[in-house]
């Protein structure tokens, strides 16, 4: 994974380079434009300084969290490929999660070059050590949730031709649901409430917060809510996938 992903150098430096060079050119200049027109100081308790300082650490996050796309598992199975792993002496789930992790190798590579161009733009005001690994350590421990949700989303291509509605939706839901877009406090109260008992929140707004220093609860508390959403989508998953491999007759082969 790790060879394939860097095999192409100018590739692999544009996926570097271009989601923050289009996030200072988009990104920035939207907020810009909100705060000025309505000539802001604060909105909502966030500075200008401060909501950039989100967006920012939001784009740090979706390189560890959300980048990871299930659509090869869907192609895998509508095509019949995986027909060799089930004869294999390990499990599909081993060979995709191993991808899954070396993947991961080189996001944090990909966030770490980010977080240093978008502090050296003044995009990224505090670089708390501290708050640097905890981020990155509950990030790839959100990462695998996300990878799990994914799994479970491409699985679908075991009844239909098509997934690519449900991973969009997937998508579309866990951004506009984690605070990706706007803090989670822009939102009415009563879904903040509800979003508390959901895995949304861990999937963009408090994996932000950890990276910035401005989470106040107790993280143990959050890795132990993050393994147990992991331990139910793992369980859902595998039913899911043993129901299917008893529907799959490698059609596409």
């Amino acid at each position: 994974m790790i060879s394939r992903n860097m095999a192409y150098k100018f590739d692999f430096a544009l996926e570097i380079l271009a989601p923050s060079l289009v996030f200072v050119a988009v990104n920035c200049s939207v907020w810009f434009a909100i705060y000025d027109y309505n000539s802001l100081d604060t909105l909502n308790g966030f500075t200008l300084e401060e909501m950039l300082n989100y967006q920012a650490w939001n784009l740090v996050v979706t390189y560890m969290i959300r980048s990871h796309r299930s659509s090869s598992l869907s192609d895998d199975i509508r095509l019949g490929k995986i027909t060799s792993f089930l004869v294999y002496p390990f499990e599909f789930w081993r060979y995709y999660y191993s991808s899954y992790f070396g993947f991961q190798m080189i996001q944090v590579i990909v966030a770490i070059i980010t977080i240093l161009v978008l502090y050296s733009l003044g995009l990224i005001t505090n670089l708390s050590p501290s708050s640097i690994i905890n981020g990155f350590l509950f990030s790839l421990s959100v990462g695998v949730l996300w990878c799990t949700l994914e799994f479970l989303a491409g699985t679908a291509a075991f009844w239909l031709e098509e997934t690519w509605v449900f991973r969009y939706v997937l998508e579309l839901t866990a951004v506009l649901l984690s605070g990706a877009i706007i803090p989670i406090t822009f939102f009415p109260e009563m879904l903040q409430k509800i979003l508390v008992y959901t895995p949304f929140p861990y999937l963009g707004s408090i994996p932000i917060q950890i990276f910035s220093g401005t989470y106040e609860n107790d993280i143990l508390l959050a890795y132990f809510s993050i393994i147990i959403w992991i331990s139910i989508f793992s369980y859902i998953t595998k039913i899911v996938w043993k129901k299917g491999v008893n529907l799959y007759t490698g059609a596409g082969m």
